[in-house]
């Protein structure tokens, strides 16, 4: 029993350097949180004799993870020259997944409870922090806005850009739902609808209009449908609430969701741009770890209207144009294998969830070091496995 609650300990723990380690480091951002328990957590696995089931572990999105490092290196060496920071995080990406995927893989029900209970305080936790953020003016150096004196009331908590933030928490929230929902069969309740607003809040005061928009959409899709009338009224009211207290705002957000030279029209040029690596330039095998710089600065010669920036802003695009069509299509495929699986097990929640995956992912900047993601990308395949063994939830998920 001491030895488990250990394990749960650890796993709390890699949860919490996965989502805020990289903003947190001792002396040099080089030495970041979630590095230096990369490197500590094999040495405490070793210790403690860790075992796991053979049968539990989640054997093909691990070995798609091991061969997309390994072709990742092998293009940017044949390519570009290397740089040593991108290929650094290249093999903390890779790392990250084999130790979460196989850590994950004893008590499968345990650790989605850990998961289940970590998002609920992460959400809260980073709600406060978002709140402190406002008031106070004040970033942690991670922040493009630590060292600008312009929109320094914009929260990015333990992320570069607001954007990110508002995504990751998007991304937890809606599988924290999914988790309650139909994994362990509980009913919405107030509770819900409080993480439902901060969602709100938290997507307005980033200003991101894509997860503002897909929240709604999520929302209506997911679980508006199974609430009873006195909770649709409540949140008939709050939207209606924040309508009218928040015009300005909202109308802000239409100016630039039809404005010709507006945020949406540069994010439509960035992915149809970047989908023309392929179908215009025939680019196939990629050209390296992180190079949609090199693409949209070196490569790329259009009319269209990017406004000087050069990351696709959106996952899948940023796939293709690092790691070229084979792997595009991989993580598309994934994603859609994980749709119509959940769809045939009649989880239909999980399985809008993970067609919302990558358009949630359009709202940040650059994908490919944002780890947290990667975590709600795992948690799904564990989910599914969980299914396959077809283990009972009914008792187990609030803490």
């Amino acid at each position: 029993m001491h030895v488990e609650k250990i394990y749960d300990f650890v796993y709390y723990l890699f949860l919490f350097v996965i989502c805020v380690g990289h903003a947190l480091f001792i002396y040099t951002p080089e030495l970041q949180l979630f590095r230096l328990f990369l490197i500590f957590l094999p040495i405490f696995l070793f210790y403690t004799n860790y075992q796991v089931s053979k049968i539990n572990i989640t054997w093909g999105i691990l070995v798609f993870f091991n061969v997309y490092l390994l072709y990742n290196f092998w293009i940017t060496i044949l390519f570009n020259s290397i740089s040593f920071n991108n290929v650094f995080n290249f093999i903390i990406l890779t790392l990250f997944a084999n130790f979460f995927l196989f850590m994950s893989a004893k008590d499968i029900e345990k650790r989605i409870n850990n998961f289940y209970i970590f998002s609920i305080i992460f959400l809260i936790g980073t709600f406060i922090w978002t709140l402190f953020e406002i008031y106070l003016q004040l970033h942690l150096p991670i922040s493009r806005f630590s060292v600008l004196e312009e929109k320094s009331h914009i929260p990015t908590v333990f992320y570069h850009n607001e954007n990110d933030f508002a995504a990751v928490y998007l991304l937890i929230f809606l599988l924290r739902s999914c988790i309650k929902v139909e994994l362990y069969e509980k009913k919405v309740d107030v509770f819900d609808l409080l993480f439902f607003i901060m969602s709100l809040v938290i997507s307005m005061v980033t200003q991101a209009r894509l997860v503002f928009l897909i929240l709604f959409i999520s929302i209506l899709l997911l679980f508006f449908f199974r609430f009873g009338f006195a909770i649709k009224s409540l949140i008939l009211s709050i939207c209606s609430f924040f309508c009218v207290f928040n015009f300005d705002i909202l109308l802000d957000f239409f100016k630039l969701f039809f404005s010709n030279k507006g945020s949406n029209e540069i994010r439509f040029n960035l992915i149809l741009t970047g989908l023309e690596s392929f179908t215009r330039y025939g680019n196939i095998l990629g050209y390296g770890i992180n190079q949609s710089d090199y693409y949209y600065e070196k490569i790329l010669h259009t009319d269209r209207y990017l406004g000087g920036i050069i990351n696709p802003h959106a996952f899948l695009v940023e796939i293709l144009l690092n790691s070229g069509l084979i792997f595009f299509l991989g993580f598309l495929i994934c994603n859609l294998y994980l749709t119509f699986y959940f769809y045939r097990k009649k989880k239909y929640l999980f399985s809008i969830y993970s067609l919302l995956y990558f358009f949630i992912l359009m709202g940040s900047s650059s994908s490919l070091f944002l780890w947290p993601h990667y975590l709600c990308f795992f948690m799904l395949f564990i989910v599914k496995k969980s299914m396959e063994k077809s283990i009972n939830y009914k008792n187990v998920g609030e803490p």
